[in-house]
């Protein structure tokens, strides 16, 4: 199957008409979503995933499970990217050191208060002892004191030097805490940790919805085998009688559209009863009348192009009749999606009638679009034109042969 990248408006309008099995919607603000997780309240990002139930069974199991294969590689994507679970041990160690910081701050502040006290104490005593310094030297007392004064002077100006240092690389410190790490710190607490947490459960959410939702996967099958048995009862009414006039000098015209009537009688009794049974067992549909009418315009279709073939090429032509059904199994796109069947039913499927028969069913049993419907009938129609016409060409070029090739059967009793 094709993946298309359209608008929404063209999208939805193909997967209502039956051209698209399933329409995935990626919203505008689906990749602000997703990067939500660097902002403290992380949430998911949301697509939605249609469905038309009524297109095709199988078709519509694909999708579903298609769509939540791209949900789960998306995810599985973004998960192995960022790792939701730093994020939590993160806010835990956070929330645990921030009433500790908060403790710690008013201590550093203390001792800071204390450094620049003891400071401010030191200068006081330094200046003071050097004017005791000073003194001394203006009196002349004795030089050894005052040598022992001034060295004890000086170590205590380099350790007011050293506290200094001290209280400067402290301050900084403490400054540099304050700027950097601590507004992270509270950033980091601040987090939605549950949100964090369903975010990486499933950062990205698919809402599966069906457009055209049915009861029971013996609906969604009905549109492939209503068709198909209006089909084989055609071909089986056909080969049952006999297309020949026996015992009356006829024209082949005059043969042909007398048996014809007769056949189409027959087709719309069965078609009539096969749409009493459908709505006994209730299988699903949107109008019962709109069901009948279908069901008696495929038979008649089927009918008039089933019986065109054998009253042209006899048994030749219950022949092509049966290997058209055959290939209508595979072909119709009834059970499984066209585009996964082998490149000969693919080619085939347009020219098998089934295949708008399917495709008018398929309208009846819920929401019909008219326009799609009259489309697939008129192509259906072409079935027993073509059929009509080539009958009134070759059957009176091959009547008489035919009536000796059926003789030659009956006396070997063959047939």
């Amino acid at each position: 199957m094709n993946f298309i990248s359209t608008n929404y408006e063209n999208g939805y309008d193909n997967l209502n008409n039956g051209s698209y099995y399933g329409l995935l919607i990626i919203h505008k603000n689906f990749t602000k979503n997703i990067e939500s997780i660097n902002t403290t309240d992380p949430t998911h990002a949301n697509v939605q995933f249609l469905i038309n139930s009524k297109t095709n069974p199988v078709a519509t199991k694909l999708m579903s499970n298609g769509g939540n294969e791209i949900q789960s590689q998306i995810n599985n994507k973004i998960v192995s990217t960022v790792n939701g679970l730093i994020f939590g041990s993160a806010k835990n160690m956070s929330d645990s050191a921030i009433p500790k910081i908060n403790a710690d701050e008013s201590k550093m502040d203390e001792i800071n208060n204390d450094l620049n006290r003891y400071y401010s104490d030191s200068q006081v005593i330094y200046h003071t002892a050097e004017k005791v310094v000073s003194y001394l030297n203006k009196h002349n007392q004795s030089g050894e004191i005052v040598k022992k004064l001034n060295n004890e002077v000086n170590k205590i100006n380099n350790k007011i030097n050293s506290l200094n240092n001290q209280r400067l690389s402290f301050k900084a410190d403490v400054d540099y805490f304050n700027k950097y790490y601590y507004p992270l710190m509270v950033k980091i607490s601040q987090y939605n940790t549950l949100g964090v947490e369903n975010y990486f459960n499933s950062p990205v959410i698919i809402d599966n919805s069906d457009i055209h939702p049915l009861n029971s996967y013996g609906d969604a099958i009905a549109e492939f085998y209503i068709p198909l048995s209006i089909f084989i009862g055609s071909l089986v009414s056909i080969s049952m009688f006999s297309l020949r006039v026996k015992g009356l000098k006829v024209k082949p015209l005059e043969e042909y559209l007398g048996k014809l009537l007769l056949f189409e009688v027959i087709s719309i009794l069965q078609t009539t009863v096969l749409t009493i049974g459908l709505l006994m067992i209730h299988v699903q549909n949107f109008n019962p009348i709109l069901l009948l009418v279908s069901n008696i315009f495929l038979g008649l279709c089927f009918t008039t192009f089933i019986y065109s073939l054998v009253s042209s090429l006899g048994d030749v032509g219950k022949f092509i009749a049966i290997l058209i059904l055959v290939f209508q199994i595979g072909g119709s796109g009834g059970m499984y999606p066209i585009e996964l069947m082998p490149k000969f039913f693919q080619t085939i499927h347009s020219i098998l009638p089934v295949s708008y028969g399917v495709a008018i069913i398929r309208e009846n049993i819920t929401a019909p679009i008219i326009d799609v419907m009259i489309h697939d009938a008129l192509l259906l129609l072409i079935f027993p034109i073509v059929g009509v016409v080539f009958a009134l060409i070759i059957k009176p070029l091959l009547q008489e042969k035919l009536k000796k090739l059926e003789n030659i059967f009956e006396e070997t009793e063959l047939l």
